[in-house]
């Protein structure tokens, strides 16, 4: 005979199992697990965090295999289960530009602007998208903000990493300004 609680004890295992799945990267066992959990209780208040990180996570290993848009699948899902998750929406907008898909890199990216996230990434990723549809000077100018910024707050790293994507950016302009021979 089951204890009276049992469907509360399985669902909370589920969704912890599915965590350690998670943080050991076995990304099939953690989807397997979401999906039994899920089955037990649709409403678990763990689930769409944790479907969220699974998709975040199947996305970021797509992209390394070059299945982009796989990739951009995986974060368009996760973000149906965490749309307020900044991390993925820029993660999401870097990868529309990394596929040539600027105009959407930008409809991701910009309405993050007024939030100011740190991570480096989102102004790299915005500059490079802005370049890519023809802004190189608000482009530009975002990157020598951003370093000005980060070099002010004591973040040396990030500040070189935009003085680099600024270098990026210019050298994109000279090969497409400089005659073909």
């Amino acid at each position: 005979r089951l204890h009276p609680d049992a469907p509360l004890i399985a669902r909370a295992d589920g969704a912890e199992e599915a965590q350690v799945a998670l943080e050991a990267g076995d990304l099939r066992s953690a989807r397997r697990k979401l999906q039994e959990a899920r089955k037990l209780d649709p409403e678990h208040p763990a689930l769409a965090g944790r479907f969220a990180l699974y998709y975040d996570l199947s996305a970021r290993a797509a992209f390394q295999n070059g299945q982009e848009s796989r990739a951009l699948l995986f974060w368009e899902r996760s973000l149906e289960y965490e749309p307020e998750n900044q991390a993925t929406q820029i993660r999401l907008g870097d990868a529309y530009g990394r596929t040539g898909d600027h105009e959407k890199a930008l409809e991701v990216l910009q309405p993050l602007l007024e939030s100011v996230p740190e991570d480096p990434l989102f102004y790299v990723a915005f500059a490079r998208s802005l370049h890519a549809t023809g802004d190189e000077e608000l482009a530009l100018g975002i990157l020598d903000k951003a370093a000005e910024s980060a070099e002010a707050n004591g973040n040396p790293e990030a500040a070189d990493r935009f003085r680099e994507a600024r270098r990026e950016l210019e050298s994109s302009e000279q090969r497409a300004s400089s005659p073909v021979p």
